[in-house]
């Protein structure tokens, strides 16, 4: 049983939704002044047939709220309900296989439990709730871990991260917990970013408040303690005014059109930090594979290949990593991503995992 909403907890949540609402309407006054390109702003063919689906959560009632995992289950492609209607039956043998594999080796503080509200269904697994959308999360946080990128990221002082299609929000959560960011920015099409604005907003306290929904009246810039969400229109104001250590895309690329893509990567590519990250995971996007698309705007491209053989072995960590470079490929062998070869190369660096569904 998920703790219940407080009233003040819901009329937070309707308000970030009002302000959502307004945001639409604005896209859609600067679309008729000829001022967006739709190409770029407007939801791909996907997602404006599955947003469609979801009007009702717009302007959402204490129920809704109450169980707002049940309302988004698009985002990670698993629908709680399952979870529901298994509850009282032991935990899956292959859910457990999996999570056992995944946190093999991983600190404590590493493990992914997901706030006990909003609905959030599964099994009691080690002091928390699993299920198939933890798990996902729980190999991201595993991957890196175990390159070395988590504990690159941590000896930084003041940390910022932008995360590109956050989804319902249960990652930024992850890397809230573990990485203690001094800001959280995430861009998306504003009618997705009604559902991390209302989860984490639910969830997450006074990190996010009346101000987390960038509406362009006035110049973007980070905000302490904060999360930030951001309509995809306005990237160019994140563009002029922030930089990021860690920058992230799971999965979203690949329900882009090429275009779309390109144009992220572009922006990725000055909005990170000489010496950040870009983490991404992505297949194909509606044209074709994402990774070509990425590796265009990156002078050093690492994807870090599916082996579970590999995952939880340090040492072995690189011994199928590729370095990918414009018109050149090359293998590495016993290649091992670390601080000191980051900080040698001396130049920006991106990270990609191709996801693939059957091995989950």
């Amino acid at each position: 049983m998920t703790h219940a909403l407080s009233e003040q907890q819901f009329q937070k949540a309707r308000n970030l939704a009002k302000q959502i609402r307004d945001i639409v309407a604005i896209r859609g006054e600067l679309l008729k002044r000829g001022r967006l390109d739709p190409g770029f702003v407007l939801p791909s063919e996907l997602w404006d047939a599955t947003l469609g689906l979801f009007s009702y959560c717009f302007d959402p009632s204490f129920e809704i709220v109450n169980t707002w995992r049940l309302h988004t289950f698009p985002f990670k492609g698993s629908y709680p309900m399952y979870v529901h209607s298994n509850e009282h039956n032991p935990v899956p043998a292959n859910l457990i296989a999996r999570y056992l594999h995944h946190t093999n080796g991983l600190p404590d503080e590493l493990i992914v439990r997901p706030p006990n509200m909003c609905a959030e269904l599964g099994w009691q697994v080690n002091g928390g709730i699993s299920n198939w959308d933890t798990l996902i999360d729980q190999i991201y946080v595993g991957q890196l871990y175990f390159s070395g990128a988590l504990e690159y990221l941590k000896k930084r002082k003041s940390l910022t991260v932008l995360e590109i299609g956050g989804g319902y929000g249960s990652f930024a959560t992850v890397l809230k917990k573990i990485l203690a960011p001094s800001s959280y920015v995430m861009i998306d099409l504003p009618e997705t970013l009604l559902f991390p604005a209302v989860y984490l907003g639910v969830t997450q306290g006074e990190s996010v408040d009346s101000d987390s929904i960038y509406n362009g009246k006035k110049a973007f810039a980070l905000r302490s303690g904060k999360f930030s969400f951001v309509p995809n229109f306005f990237i160019e104001e994140v563009e002029r005014n922030t930089k990021f250590d860690l920058v992230i895309n799971i999965s979203s690329f690949g329900e882009m059109t090429s275009p779309q893509v390109r144009r992220y990567a572009e922006f990725v590519r000055y909005a990170l930090r000489d010496d950040g990250l870009f983490y991404e995971s992505n297949g194909q996007d509606m044209s074709g594979p994402v990774p070509p698309l990425v590796a265009e705007k990156f002078k050093y491209y690492t994807p870090l290949i599916d082996n579970q053989k590999l995952w939880h072995k340090k040492d072995g960590m690189g011994e199928e990593l590729r370095r990918l470079m414009p018109n050149q490929s090359e293998v590495l062998s016993k290649f091992k991503l670390s601080k000191k070869i980051i900080k040698t190369l001396g130049y920006k660096r991106a990270l990609s995992r191709s996801m693939a569904r059957e091995w989950l």
